[in-house]
């Protein structure tokens, strides 16, 4: 069956396909509701405009009412109208998607023009009045003599004379006498008047002349040609009037066809988006509740199997409480047995290993120095054991402790070279020295925990090294301390590599050696606890090499000296620090005879 978290996976990655497909919906929805409302505006677009056209055609049909009638001051608006409704007609033309259609609207932007050219003629024949043009050409012939008649009568000279008396009364001029005259009827200033008329009598010769029919036929003439002139400018009028009405019923009838299938566009093209869109919707309830039904469908399924895997969790984290439970008890007994080791057998140890090394000094026969030599040397394995199996506990615990101490480091690694070396003789093997650092040099960090580390490696090389040597280095830079150790022994391949430093690990090529797979793993928890690091290069066949950095602090003379004082009293060893592992307190055993063997038995503890 799946795990837990393959099923949680698959279900957030079905969540996360539910709300793709929703968004990609919500977006397929919107934007059909988008091209629904682009479409609406374009057609409001078109309409707005077909709706500005149908009203400069109305103003224009107006306006050309006005000047047939003879208003001349409206052929200003007319010709505005017109010129709006040919803007109208151009901005529309863009707008329409048929070929046909826009060959209407150039013809109807044609006819647009003929009737501003028809009109203006109208306009011009109604503006020609030649009504008196006959008249003052008539006129004008008659005073140049072409059309009138000379008529010279003998008549002889006679004279008239008219003579008029006017008597006057003078008004009166006192004050009072005209302010009475204001109050009553005046009279006039004139009494009488006399009119004399002198007229002699002269001989005349009296000519009778009829001129009435010249006068007549002139007349006549006029009144004719007034006729004619009326009568053809009727005609080219009418001819005008029936043109421009031919001109105005086309273009009637191209706005009406060409609005007609503008707005049967409209509607079809509406129809059509808003049935696009119905359907796409319909499509989308449809897609969201077989989405949805999937969804309930996924979510039921995944929640069966959710709480089957709860309660197996439950189930399993009680298997779990329980467990714990059994490895603290294990602890805790581990715990206790490594307390019975440490007071039970490492101190008997200890004291059986004192007491052997007492015992030699009174057995002289070769048999016995065998078995006491037997002895010793299982005391002080069973010894070296204990204190690995503790050493790895207080590091694993984490109770070990830092002491720090002044040391010299080339004193140290000689000291420890120096311990290690009757082993490398027994082996035959060569155990050399690269000391880097001068004797003089003091350093400051814990040298109980660096002595056990250079001595865990030493000893790993010289037991796993059959020939060759063994060569161990020292440097310091950077406050760095660097130690080094090189073998030619056997070496690991790359998977060894991985596992040399688990605990209790023994690799294949240490069978028969002596060993329970501490020993690298206490010193990397010791370098781990003093700050530092280790590796480790090895290639089968070609030894191995183990390299250990430190941080230390470089002691100045100032330094030693306050060291010096504050540790007065307290006896130094040779290699600086001042306390000795207990794996040797037997030694000092031997140094110190007469030495009761219950100190030793409480330097053990």
């Amino acid at each position: 069956m799946f795990s837990t978290r393959i099923k949680i996976l698959v279900g957030y990655a079905l969540l996360a396909v539910v709300l793709v497909s929703a968004t990609w919906m919500v977006y397929d929805n919107t934007r059909s509701l988008s091209a629904v409302n682009e479409a609406s505006e374009r057609l409001m677009a078109r309409r707005d405009i077909v709706d500005s056209l149908v009203f400069t055609m109305l103003e224009t049909a107006n306006a050309e009412r006005s000047v047939l009638l003879g208003d001349a001051g409206k052929w200003q608006r007319f010709d505005e109208a017109l010129s709006s409704s040919a803007a109208n007609a151009m901005r529309l033309r863009p707008l329409l998607m048929d070929t046909l259609k826009q060959q209407r609207l150039d013809s109807l932007i044609t006819l647009l023009k003929a009737k501003r050219e028809n009109t203006l003629l109208v306009m011009k024949e109604l503006n020609n009045d030649c009504r008196d043009i006959y008249y003052n050409n008539k006129l004008e012939a008659l005073h140049s003599g072409r059309d009138s008649i000379v008529i010279s009568p003998q008549t002889k000279e006679h004279h008239e004379q008219h003579e008029t008396v006017y008597e006057v009364v003078k008004t009166k001029r006192g004050f009072f006498r005209r302010l009475g005259d204001a109050f009553r009827k005046q009279h006039t200033d004139t009494v009488s008047t006399t009119r004399l008329t002198h007229q002699p009598s002269t001989a005349t010769i009296n000519h009778r002349l009829n001129i009435a029919d010249s006068v007549a036929n002139v007349l006549a003439e006029i009144h004719s040609e007034q006729q004619r002139a009326n009568d053809r400018k009727q005609n080219a009028i009418s001819s005008r009037n029936r043109q421009l009405q031919r001109v105005s019923i086309q273009l009637t009838k191209r706005t009406w066809l060409l609005i007609e299938d503008i707005q049967s566009d409209e509607h079809n093209a509406l129809q059509r988006v808003v049935g696009k869109a119905m359907s796409s919707r319909r499509a989308m309830i449809v897609r969201i509740a077989v989405l949805g039904l999937l969804a309930i469908l996924s979510a039921a399924i995944l929640v069966v199997y959710i709480l089957r895997d709860i309660k197996r969790e439950r189930r399993d984290r009680q298997r779990i409480i329980e467990a714990k439970a059994e490895t603290e008890r294990i602890m805790q007994q581990r715990e206790r047995l490594l307390l019975t080791i440490t007071h039970d057998i490492k101190a008997p140890a200890a004291s059986i290993a004192g007491f052997i090394d007492l015992l030699s000094e009174y057995v002289d026969q070769p048999k016995a120095v065998g078995y006491l030599q037997n002895i010793s040397g299982s005391a002080k394995h069973l010894l070296q054991l204990v204190s690995a199996l503790l050493d790895y506990h207080k590091l694993e615990s984490g109770k070990a402790e830092r002491h720090e101490v002044s040391f010299a480091p080339a004193v140290l690694i000689s000291e420890c070279v120096a311990q290690m070396q009757p082993l490398a003789m027994e082996k035959k093997l060569k155990l050399a020295t690269d000391v880097q650092v001068t004797e003089s040099m003091l350093c400051r960090s814990d040298a109980f925990r660096i002595k056990q580390i250079v001595n865990n490696l030493v000893g790993n090389a010289i037991k796993y090294t059959d020939k060759g040597e063994v060569r161990v280095g020292v440097s310091i830079a950077n406050r760095q301390l660097s130690i080094s150790v090189k073998d030619t022994g056997c070496g690991m391949t790359p998977d060894e590599l991985q596992t040399v430093f688990n605990a209790f690990t023994r690799l294949p090529g240490a069978q028969g050696k002596e060993g329970v797979g501490l020993g690298l793993t206490i010193t990397r928890e010791i370098v781990t606890l003093l700050g530092g690091e280790i590796n480790v290069q090895s290639a089968k066949g070609k030894g191995s090499t183990f390299t250990v950095s430190l941080p230390v602090k470089i002691v100045t003379n100032q330094g030693v000296h306050q060291q010096s004082k504050q540790t007065k009293g307290v006896h130094l060893s040779p290699l600086g620090f001042s306390r000795l592992p207990e794996q040797e307190v037997y030694q000092q055993s031997k140094q110190t005879k007469g030495v009761h063997l219950s100190q030793v038995h409480q330097q053990s503890k």
